[in-house]
């Protein structure tokens, strides 16, 4: 018998490692798009059949974060200043992120770490004074990273 509830999509939280840089953004995450993997197969031919055999590299989609947006614009200065340091410095500035999934008692249960990411694009902020109701202001943000483990 297994002793194990199923994980709810309303629990987690962001980490970014050196997280004083992230505090913002680290509290401000409102969603995360778990990224797909897949391993390409690789064609074989043989007597005029067509076959395939698995590859050898696993490819990882990009981590989406979508991140509110404080009306200080603190959480969307620190994810710009991550991009702009990459355009013009010698190194690059990668973080390890981590998300960790809360049980249903805000407890972690699970914590998965993306190796080595930066962003790689930061969706827009679109204003409008003919909106009737209060609107909040989120942003999609985009990591690459080179793989993901789950921690124990």
């Amino acid at each position: 018998m297994i002793d194990s509830n199923l994980l709810s999509l309303t629990g987690f939280k962001l980490s970014i490692h050196n997280s004083s840089d992230f505090k913002h953004t680290q509290y401000f995450a409102v969603s995360a798009s778990f990224p797909s993997v897949s391993l390409p197969e690789v064609t074989t031919g043989y007597r005029n059949q067509m076959g395939y055999v698995p590859g050898d590299k696993l490819n990882y989609d990009p981590l989406t974060i979508r991140i509110a947006i404080d009306e200080r614009l603190e959480s969307y200065r620190e994810i710009f200043g991550w991009l702009r340091t990459n355009v013009s410095a010698t190194e690059l500035k990668i973080h390890d992120i981590t998300l960790h999934f809360l049980t249903n008692h805000n407890n972690i249960s699970r914590s998965i770490r993306f190796a080595n990411a930066f962003p790689t694009n930061m969706g827009g902020l679109e204003f409008n004074v003919q909106g009737t109701e209060s609107e909040y202001a989120f942003v999609d943000v985009t990591f690459r990273y080179d793989y993901f483990e789950f921690l124990t």
